[in-house]
């Protein structure tokens, strides 16, 4: 029996030119349209390493949902280039050299790029904010030795 590359492309569940890889690997030549049924016991081994190596990227999605976020999945998740998400994490208080990010880093970087959303400054975020929901910073102002608070909307 005679398989084309498509045809062992849809037995395998990969593309035909992973097909023409494996089959090159094994001498046969990329012009070959039909194969020999008897090819079919050495590209289960290809498959094999195939099948790991796909489950080894199914791992790596799986880190998100472990509570590690990436600069990468930073990037997806907020559509901002890297420099934008480094400044993020930089006002955050992060440290820019860590490979992973936890939960909780990812909620504090969440909450500042709200921040910078509504029109905030680095500096506006770096210095403090009392509620940042309400959008109300507390400024103290010195008057004749008394300390008096100051909401500035």
């Amino acid at each position: 029996m005679w398989l084309t590359k498509k045809d062992l492309a849809d037995i395998y569940k990969c593309s035909p030119s992973t097909i023409r890889r494996w089959t090159e690997k094994l001498g046969v030549s990329s012009q070959t349209y039909y194969l020999n049924k008897d090819i079919l016991p050495k590209l289960n081994e290809f498959y094999e390493k195939y099948k790991l190596r796909k489950n080894s990227f199914k791992k790596a999605e799986t880190k998100q949902t472990q509570g590690k976020f990436s600069k990468r999945d930073l990037e997806k998740y907020f559509s901002k280039a890297d420099t934008t998400i480094l400044r993020y994490i930089k006002t955050a208080g992060l440290p820019t050299s860590n490979r992973f990010y936890s939960i909780e880093d990812f909620e504090k970087i969440k909450a500042v790029s709200k921040l910078y959303s509504r029109g905030y400054t680095t500096k506006e975020i770096i210095s403090g904010f009392k509620n940042p929901k309400t959008r109300s910073r507390v400024h103290t102002i010195d008057v004749d030795a008394v300390d008096v608070p100051l909401d500035i909307y």
